[in-house]
Formats: C-alpha cells, structure tokens, sequence
C-alpha cells in the first residue's frame, strides 16, 4: 500500500506539471486569448529578467486584478528571450497541496533538473499562504538562489513580513484594476471594435477594471459576480479568516463596506460609521484597517496650502473603493459622478505610482479644502511641479463650478502648474478666471491621458 505522504508528494507533482505547461513545450498562453500588457509590466519584466539582480519582485492587489496573469506573462517573456523552460517554476500557493509549504522546500526540491547556465525563475503566486515566506525569501535572496517574482494581497501580515524581513531585497509593484486605456485595448482583442470612446467609457464605469468582466455585454451578470467576488470571497473568507476570532461574524463587517462604498470620496466619520454599523470606535477602526490592506479601499489624505503640498495631519481622509466597478455593483442606482470620482482617483494613484518609480522625487496625491476658499478633488504633487483636478459629470460645466474652482486654486497656490477640471463636455476648451487658465477635458480624455503620467504636468494652454 502507498504511504499518505508518497500519495501527496505524487499529486503535488501532477499539479506542478498542470500549473508549468512549458516544461512539455507549451506556453503560458497556449490556445487563449493573448492579455493585455499593463502599465507595469515592463518594470516588473524588466527586474525580475535581469539575471545578475539580485533584488526579488513583490507584486501586490486585490483579488481579481490580474496578478497571476501579469506573472503568466513575466514567464512568457523569459521564454520568448530564451531563458529555458525547465529554469522557470510557478507555483500556487493557494492550491490546498501548497498551503503551509515551505518556499525553502520548493525551491531546493523542484521536480526537473534545471539548465546550469541561467538562473532559475521562481513565480510564487499567493504567498501571503505561506506563514514564514519572508524569512525563508530573505535566505533565499541572501544565498542568490535564483530570481524571484511573488504575488500576494496587500494584508497586515504580508506588509510586515516585507518591512522587518526584507529591507534592501525586494522591489514592490502595486496592480490595479485595468485602466481605461487597458480596458478599451482588451475589448478590441475580444472584437469589441469601432466604438467611440465615450460608449467605452460607459461600460467602463459599468464594468470596472476586473479584468475578468471587461468583454462582457451582461452588466447585472457581472455586478453580482463582483459582488460574490468581494463579498463572499475578499470580505468572508479573506479579511474574516486573517482576523479569526476578532470577527463572530461578517454581517457588519459588509455593513461597514457597503457603507463606504455608497459614499465614495466622502471624508472619513469614524464615530459615525461606528454607530451606523452598531460597533464600538476601535473595532470601526479595526476593521477599516482590514479593508484597505485587502486593497479593497484606498484613502486619500488632506494636504497643505502652498506651492509644496504636503499630507496634513489631524485632517481625515477620504475613503475610495479600489474600483469604479465596485461603485456599480454596490450602488446599482447611484449617480455617474461616484463612478466617475472613482475611476479618476484609481487612474492618480496608478500614476503616482509610476512617477515615483521615474523620479529621486516623491509623488503625493491628496485633497485640499478650505471652509472659506471651498475644495479641490485631487492634488497630485512631484518635486515644484502641481496639478490640481476638479471633477464633475455636468455638460454643460456651469460657471459658477469654474469660478468656484479658480478660487480655490489661487487660494491653494497662485502659480500652480496645471489645473484641469475633468467633465463630461464632449471637447476640450479653456476658462480664463482670475489666474491661471483651466482647462476643462472631457472625462475619458483625462483617463486616456493618465497613461503618460509625465504628461499630466504638461500644461496645453
């Protein structure tokens, strides 16, 4: 009779061969349709191919992003420079037969022999399922054992783990859902052609940027798959699990998310939501925490006056959902400006990401308000370069929003470099207040504009 253990080692094996197709000559793609490449794929590629870094890669988000895919196509490219294919192993931690295992394990007992004359890839997918990831990596990395590429969502445990373990070897890349450039590229690989980009633009803050649903023409089909994905799967299980016995169950932990989702960018009232969803102020808190380190939420911080913005203390944030498709899903019937409002915040974010990635400067995004000179949306600040953005979903923009808007901006700072206000005019056009000009662009204009984020500084008046 076999023993339990030769059993398990022996399904483990079939798995591996299942999860790495191109040990047998197939690709990570073979017979589907090719992915979109995404806005951090080439910095990704680019560290995790370089086979005399040393540094590994750690690719964080939500669920249903896009990472395992985005790690598909890192080991598509290994391929396609060469690298041979029994030299690359994937991995899903996930899968019941890895759970718990040990990265020193898999590592030092991959079931093909490896070509002496390159380094071997190791994609470990989920590794938030392995309890002591990071310091077996950091042995791993120390001991150059190969080149490394991780995903995993952004927890408590996992951020930790990277903080105290890993300093000086690792990169961090964040994915987001797709943009609406990426969004709009994936629909014309599914045959979704010749549409204007304002019909695009529709089904975007319909949809969202799950990559999953974006070729899909059943829209309640897919909010309720959303819904099943980020409450039953991210909300239950996930958050639920990781604060075991902090949590009796997960009623009001939905409560407190759909709370925030129905008020998206609305400013953070913790004593508030305690009492709408009935818990005290530190378990609010708590499980706040939880759903922005899921990346399920995101805040956005107040910021200063002044030519250099910084983030201001003692100031609440503003809470926004990951996704304008999460808007659509949780509030069917919620306006187009809360889509909208979201969708621009998760296009800032991605670009503040790649400017910091380009630049010895930080990039800050932020809101700024003032009861007597009134708010502007978003403030993304580099070095002495300052962009301010106002959004609404009115066609025509009223003037008083663009004199309302001007005001701010000279309060903020009188020499800022570009202030856009994002809309739903249909062309691009210039007001001329009291200071610096305003240009007005159409909303999916500005989204399709985030993809060069340099560009965002550069004024066209």
């Amino acid at each position: 009779m076999l023993s339990e253990s030769y059993i398990m080692k022996s399904e483990m094996l079939k798995i591996l061969g299942a999860l790495n197709p191109w040990w047998k000559g197939s690709g990570p793609f073979e017979g589907s349709r090719p992915p979109v490449e995404r806005v951090v794929f080439p910095a990704l590629a680019r560290l995790v191919l370089a086979p005399d870094e040393r540094r590994a890669a750690i690719l964080l988000g939500p669920r249903q992003v896009g990472k395992t895919t985005l790690a598909h196509m890192v080991i598509a490219d290994a391929l396609r420079r060469g690298w041979p294919p029994k030299n690359i192993l994937y991995v899903d931690l996930e899968l019941d037969p890895f759970r718990g295992a040990r990265l020193l394990d898999l590592v030092e007992g991959r079931p093909v022999q490896p070509s002496p004359d390159w380094p071997v890839l190791f994609v470990l997918d989920e590794v938030q399922f392995c309890t002591t990831w990071a310091e077996e990596l950091k042995v791993l990395v120390d001991r150059r054992a190969g080149r490394f590429l991780l995903t995993g969502s952004a927890s408590r445990e996992l951020l930790l783990g990277m903080d105290e373990s890993l300093p000086g070897r690792y990169d961090r890349f964040s994915l987001f859902g797709l943009s609406l450039r990426e969004f709009v590229e994936l629909r014309e690989l599914c045959g979704i052609r010749s549409l204007p980009l304002r019909e695009h633009l529709q089904a975007y803050l319909e949809l969202g940027g799950f990559p999953e649903h974006a070729c899909s023409r059943d829209v309640p089909l897919v909010r309720r798959r959303i819904l099943e994905d980020v409450a039953m799967r991210a909300i239950s299980h996930d958050i639920v699990a990781r604060l075991s016995g902090e949590i009796r169950n997960d009623v009001g932990l939905r409560h407190l998310f759909y709370h925030l989702v129905e008020h998206p960018g609305a400013k953070l009232n913790l004593d508030g939501l305690a009492r709408e969803v009935e818990v005290s102020h530190v378990t609010a808190k708590k499980w706040l925490g939880a759903l922005e380190e899921a990346s399920l939420l995101r805040p956005l911080q107040a910021m200063t006056c002044g030519a250099r913005p910084t983030h201001r203390r003692g100031k609440q944030p503003k809470i926004y959902p990951c996704d304008p498709g999460i808007v659509s899903a949780y509030t069917v019937t919620g306006d187009y400006g809360r889509r909208a409002e979201t969708a621009v915040f998760r296009h800032l974010q991605e670009a503040v990401e790649d400017l910091d990635g380009r630049s010895e400067h930080r990039a800050v995004l932020g809101y700024w308000e003032d009861g007597a000179n009134g708010e502007i949306d978003f403030l993304l600040h580099q070095g002495d370069r300052l962009l301010a953005v106002e959004v609404t979903t009115s066609d025509p923009v009223p003037t008083e929003k663009l004199e309302a808007f001007d005001r701010a901006c000279n309060k903020l700072a009188p020499a800022s470099t570009r202030r856009l206000l994002v809309c739903l005019e249909p062309t691009r056009r210039t007001y001329q207040g009291n200071g610096l000009p305003i240009e007005v662009v159409p909303l999916e204009a500005f989204l399709m504009d985030c993809s060069n984020p340099e560009g965002l500084f550069d004024t066209d008046v």
